[in-house]
């Protein structure tokens, strides 16, 4: 057998379609006579499934040698099927091959090759380094300061709070080079895989072409038929299978949209770690294989939602995270996680209809953008009575838990409606239950109403002015 390494090392075309490939064998560590390998003959060996596993190496190496991309490799190798496997299989075994030998260096010289084969230009780089030796670069962002490049990004809301508009901002901002929200991008293709809506879908990217002056052909995104169900096998190879050709035809991908996670997750339990963590594994690997980052686009949680709907391992996995919340007439827009850079700050946005044009009746036809907005929501004076019941809330969101603080600032309070009522009971100065009932709902209507609460089913929320949020917190 040869070595994999001495195989890549001999390696030295002077042009393509000749001897492509010196053969190095070995015999108990001796080198032997190198033989020139026919890349037609390796080719018809491996239809024949004679020698497969060590033709298709040598021919890998050569055109990782010959600077191929992954994409020409395959070109070049199709038809190729081992005996035994499927296409697929076939297709990541050769994507193994190459992905070693890329890892290895050997597009960029390898190990130093035996005498009488052409000398490489650097020497091979093991596996391990220390880590002084990294390289100290700067991050590099599809977004500013918001979606780096090659990374896992999610953005999540309750129905209607915009982050669908966004997921579409984001992506056309990229795909056309034109800033996000005053926010510098880096210009790349877009592929979006959309759950449902492809209609709406097209609108809303005409309405932001017109809104921004562009000619809609300017953006360069691909938008799925249907739904792809990342968790099954064949699905995902179809879907990659469908990448690469679209490559060869000029496709560059820098972002991949996930519209929404639900959508496109199969008859999986979003609760189940295992289910999630094998969504995970396959969004990852076309992160991986494309050079791509995700924007995933999914619900809140049912009880919960200041968080992504579902099993935990899809937080963990996550390098930035989005949360898109209504707040009035406005869109608030926040990072709830950023794995490895400071959070950026809050965007406030509205969405801003744009005229497309008139159906055959003469009805419009609209769509909306989001734009940029200094409105936050509208603070109400306080007054006494909206002070007290602020406090009063507060002290049932301590007594029972709902207190988060970081670095001696309080981030939130959080109730249930139950625990609040229980507190404004006890503390309520009227001689009835049902005036002390009356009470309640008077002051818990005045302080949703007026923006100091937020409420998400049976939870209330009041966030602090100090972390970056809307609300308002009660004088001590």
């Amino acid at each position: 057998m040869v070595k994999f390494e001495e195989m890549l090392a001999a390696y030295g075309p002077e042009k393509k379609n000749e001897s492509l490939f010196s053969q190095m064998m070995v015999d108990a560590g001796q080198t032997r006579a190198l033989v020139p390998l026919d890349r037609d003959e390796a080719l018809d060996n491996m239809r024949s499934g004679f020698e497969w596993h060590n033709n298709m190496i040598r021919l890998v190496a050569s055109c990782v040698r010959e600077g191929l991309t992954l994409t020409e490799t395959l070109d070049v190798m199709k038809d190729v099927t081992l005996p035994g496997y499927s296409p697929h299989e076939t297709v990541d075994e050769i994507s193994t091959a190459y992905g070693g030998a890329k890892r290895k260096g050997y597009d960029r010289g390898g190990i130093k090759a035996p005498e009488g084969v052409r000398a490489p230009t650097k020497e091979y780089q093991p596996l391990l380094q220390w880590l002084h030796e990294i390289p100290d670069s700067e991050p590099q962002f599809l977004v500013e300061a918001m979606i780096e490049e090659r990374s896992l990004a999610l953005v999540f809301g309750r129905p209607a709070s915009g982050k669908s508009f966004f997921a579409v901002d984001v992506a056309a901002s990229i795909s056309t080079g034109e800033p996000f929200q005053g926010l510098k991008v880096q210009k790349g293709d877009v592929v979006y895989i959309a759950g449902e809506g492809h209609r709406g879908l097209r609108r809303r990217f005409d309405a932001w072409a017109k809104h921004h002056e562009i000619n809609p052909k300017d953006i360069r995104v691909m938008i799925s038929r249907s739904a792809v169900n990342y968790r099954d096998e064949d699905a995902a190879k179809e879907l990659e299978e469908e990448l690469i050709e679209a490559q060869k035809k000029g496709l560059k991908p820098s972002l991949f949209v996930i519209d929404t996670l639900a959508r496109n997750y199969g008859d999986g339990d979003e609760n189940s770690n295992a289910d999630m963590s094998r969504f995970i594994r396959v969004v990852d690997s076309f992160n991986d294989k494309f050079g791509c980052a995700t924007l995933i686009v999914h619900h809140s949680g049912h009880s919960d939602s200041q968080r992504g709907r579902g099993a935990s391992s899809l937080k963990g996995a996550l390098d930035t995270e989005f949360l898109c919340a209504k707040k009035d007439d406005a869109i608030l827009v926040q990072c709830t996680k950023m794995k490895d850079f400071e959070a950026p700050a809050d965007l406030y946005l509205k969405l801003t209809s744009v005229e497309l044009g008139t159906t055959s009746n003469a009805k419009p036809v609209e769509s909306a953008v989001l734009t940029k907005t200094n409105d936050t929501v509208a603070r109400s004076t306080i007054t006494p009575s909206i002070r007290r019941n602020l406090r009063v809330f507060c002290e049932a969101a301590t007594e029972y838990g709902g207190k988060t603080m970081l670095n001696e600032v309080v981030l939130e309070y959080r109730v249930s409606l139950e625990n609040w009522r229980e507190v404004f009971y006890r503390r309520a100065t009227q001689d009835t239950a049902e005036a002390k009932r009356k009470a309640f709902e008077r002051a818990r209507k005045e302080l949703v109403q007026k923006g100091h609460l937020e409420v998400y089913d049976d939870m209330y929320l009041l966030k602090s002015p100090e972390a970056g949020q809307t609300g308002q917190i009660p004088d001590k």
